[in-house]
């Protein structure tokens, strides 16, 4: 089990890291009506899971592979455009100041 300040100042630090592209996950994979709905349940599940963190990998892809699973488990039914998978391929590719849209994705995502 992993000491409750350490678990908050990691959680703190991968949400605000991350908080951007937490906000792409769930505006792309929930109903418009409820998105905010799903970014706070992958904020939710990402501080549950943080217990079994180990530092295996680093901190930014433990917390993707957390949204990744938890968006796969609980809203596989609801269709939207975009996948998380995609999200990760513009994350290597673009940064937030671009304001990118998974609706509107650039010519090279397109193709992809």
């Amino acid at each position: 089990m992993i000491d409750p300040r350490e678990k908050e100042r990691l959680f703190e630090e991968a949400i605000a890291k991350n908080n951007y592209w937490l906000g792409v996950i769930a505006r792309n994979n929930a109903p418009i009506d409820n998105w905010e709905d799903l970014e706070q349940e992958i904020r939710i599940a990402f501080w549950k899971s943080l217990d079994s963190y180990g530092e295996r990998s680093s901190l930014e892809t433990f917390f993707f592979s957390v949204a990744k699973k938890f968006r796969r488990r609980n809203h596989n039914t609801r269709k939207r455009i975009g996948r998380i998978s995609c999200i990760l391929l513009w994350k290597s590719r673009f940064s937030p100041s671009d304001n990118l849209s998974l609706c509107n994705p650039p010519t090279s995502i397109r193709m992809l």
